[in-house]
């Protein structure tokens, strides 16, 4: 653990000596949530996948409960936070890509179902988790079975994106041709026209501090960095 220092770097065992075996199964980053920290590892007795709890003391660290029977460490395990519950993706050999919901308790974390999500990065959008599913569509989910479908448009069309990203109030799709803004319902979606362009061969972006930057061609001077700016 450090602050950034030499004489501020220590082993985590000298600092906090109660999580040097929770930590070394560990298979995902920490979570945040109300004073304290998520996070899977392995469970208390056995190498099964568990979420645990910690709020940085021996009394406040414990596992909530055993979500799978492989090991942290067989696939990437993701964890978002949600305004009324934590999200968990993980990969594995028990249920496939799946998804489980907690509140941080045993008796409140469960499974959602079976979910794709691939490599493009989900983003927290409208108390929804948004994501790329398979065939790199478009899918949310609120934490419920019920509540987990693919995007489609008022006509029924599904979104293909290499990206998601906010932009002010609107969650933006980065297709591998186009961009499309939402304010996550299908009657709020359009595609962000920009005059006198044209696609290049593949649409990239980057957002931050209120712009978005990304690829295009005018038909004049090639491709060319453009910045879409929040109305």
């Amino acid at each position: 653990i450090s602050d950034g220092t030499v004489g501020g770097t220590r082993r985590l065992a000298e600092v906090y000596p109660f999580l040097e075996e929770p930590l070394a199964g560990a298979g995902a980053q920490f979570l945040a949530r109300g004073g304290v920290l998520y996070f899977v590892s392995t469970a208390e007795g056995d190498e099964t996948a568990a979420i645990w709890r910690t709020n940085l003391t021996a009394g406040g660290t414990s596992a909530v409960k055993s979500l799978d029977l492989s090991t942290p460490s067989f696939r990437r395990w993701l964890l978002f936070n949600l305004p009324e519950k934590i999200l968990i993706f993980g990969d594995s050999p028990s249920f496939g890509s799946t998804l489980w919901s907690s509140d941080g308790t045993a008796s409140e974390t469960r499974v959602v179902g079976r979910v794709e999500m691939n490599d493009v990065p989900p983003i927290v959008f409208g108390n929804r988790l948004w994501f790329s599913g398979g065939f790199r569509e478009v899918w949310s989910t609120d934490g419920t079975a019920s509540g987990t479908n693919a995007f489609r448009s008022p006509s029924g069309a599904s979104f293909e994106i290499n990206k998601l990203g906010v932009l002010g109030d609107r969650l933006v799709f980065v297709g591998p041709r186009d961009l499309t803004e939402t304010d996550g319902t299908p009657e709020g979606t359009s595609r962000i026209e920009l005059d006198g362009a044209l696609a290049p061969s593949f649409l990239d972006a980057a957002f931050f501090d209120g712009k978005a930057l990304f690829n295009w061609r005018d038909g004049i001077h090639g491709e060319e960095l453009w910045t879409l700016t929040a109305e």
